[in-house]
């Protein structure tokens, strides 16, 4: 009899052995599966943030520049352009961009023809505006060998504004015309 109790209690630390490495593999699945939903729905932020802060710079690019003359445009087309900032009551997403701390600027590329206008938007939901989605918005007006003038929005936009946060996401997007 003796020797059968201590096969009993093998048998039982083999069982428990399976069940407890079973048990392991499922929830290391699991922490995956919450990895990879947490990843998913940061880029998806990010590319809403980046197509939010798109279509803004389009609509403030088109509400000023319905004629197609240049010189309405709400962005910087040249040096010689009269404008050299965004509107000051431009919102997006409801919110007011501050053009005085958005870091919202001008300069000039390639010729003296060439303008770029760049500033960040910073949309509500996070408990701080480092917490919240945001997107950097680069307008370039490009002037072309026709006299014509190209626009390129190029937009970036990110889960947290906050550039120390390790689980930072970017996406982008880039609309000619």
């Amino acid at each position: 009899m003796k020797g059968k109790r201590g096969f009993t209690v093998l048998f039982a630390v083999l069982i428990s052995s399976i069940l407890l490495s079973i048990g392991i593999a499922i929830l290391d699945l699991t922490l995956k599966q919450f990895t990879l939903s947490s990843v998913s729905k940061d880029s998806q932020i990010a590319f809403y943030a980046a197509d939010t802060g798109q279509e803004c710079a389009m609509y403030w690019d088109h509400v000023n520049d319905q004629t197609g003359a240049t010189s309405t445009s709400s962005f910087a087309t040249s040096s010689a352009s009269s404008v050299s900032n965004p509107p000051s009551t431009m919102t997006c997403e409801g919110s007011l961009i501050d053009t005085t701390t958005a870091g919202v600027g001008s300069y000039l590329v390639a010729d003296s023809n060439d303008a770029t206008t760049t500033f960040w938007i910073h949309y509500s939901g996070g408990t701080s505006v480092l917490t919240s989605p945001c997107a950097s918005v680069v307008i370039s007006k490009v002037s072309n060998a026709d006299g014509s003038i190209a626009t390129v929005i190029q937009t970036k936009g990110y889960n947290t504004c906050d550039p120390t946060n390790r689980y930072r996401t970017e996406r982008g997007l880039k609309a000619t015309y």
